[in-house]
């Protein structure tokens, strides 16, 4: 059994937070049938999977990048992805080319 440390535990707990309140909150949904929320998912392992396998059940939210330095963990998350939406996201190593693409409105959320 792996001991989990603060570091982790905070991490995970903002992730879980971010996840929920985007989830359940209206007004973060899009407000009209062409609009759709774009995300990043930045580290899918464990429960950011999980929140992954969440986000993209709804309509109006589009996985376009997930951001992981493990190749098969990266690969798995997009195949989630594209599974699901039938939209394969891009695949990047560093978190910083996600935002150099110009129209995230908020880099980090957690």
């Amino acid at each position: 059994m792996n001991a989990t440390n603060r570091r982790h535990f905070i991490q995970q707990t903002a992730l879980t937070a971010a996840a929920v309140t985007i989830a359940s909150t209206p007004s973060l949904h899009a407000t009209d049938a062409s609009s759709k929320i774009v995300l990043g998912i930045i580290g899918p392992g464990g429960m950011g999977m999980n929140h992954l396998r969440s986000l993209v059940t709804y309509k109006d939210v589009e996985v376009a990048y997930v951001c992981e330095v493990d190749e098969g963990r990266a690969n798995q998350a997009a195949s989630a992805v594209e599974k699901s939406s039938g939209k394969r996201p891009q695949i990047v190593q560093d978190m910083r080319r996600i935002y150099r693409q110009g129209h995230w409105a908020v880099p980090k959320g957690v």
